[in-house]
């Protein structure tokens, strides 16, 4: 790649994927070079790089809908935990309960 198909390829991957940060970018290319979407057989070129990084882009959604999904669970568990170990009682029955102990302690 020359230096005008760099920038060209530069420009596309952040017109298609503004929302990537630093950090992405960096993940992004380590995995690249440790062939994570597959052999490159000497070509490196705009095409390929996107087509890396629609692939990323798929794994990055997936990884954060797992990670969406269990925290979600984890917060369902715990407000069922909350719920069972939740004391209390109706109206109704603290109208009793009221009246028992107003007759005990009048005793």
């Amino acid at each position: 790649m020359d230096a005008f198909q760099l920038a060209d390829t530069i420009n596309l991957v952040l017109e298609a994927y503004p929302h990537y940060s630093i950090y992405d970018l960096k993940l992004f290319f380590k995995m690249a070079k440790l062939r994570s979407f597959g052999q490159t057989y000497g070509r490196i070129d705009g095409d390929v790089i996107l087509g890396w990084m629609r692939e990323y882009d798929k794994m990055r959604d997936n990884k954060a809908q797992e990670i969406s999904i269990s925290q979600s669970n984890e917060y369902k568990a715990m407000e069922n935990k909350k719920k069972q170990n939740a004391v209390g009682m109706f109206y109704n029955e603290y109208l009793k309960w009221k009246k028992e102990n107003e007759a005990k302690s009048n005793k």
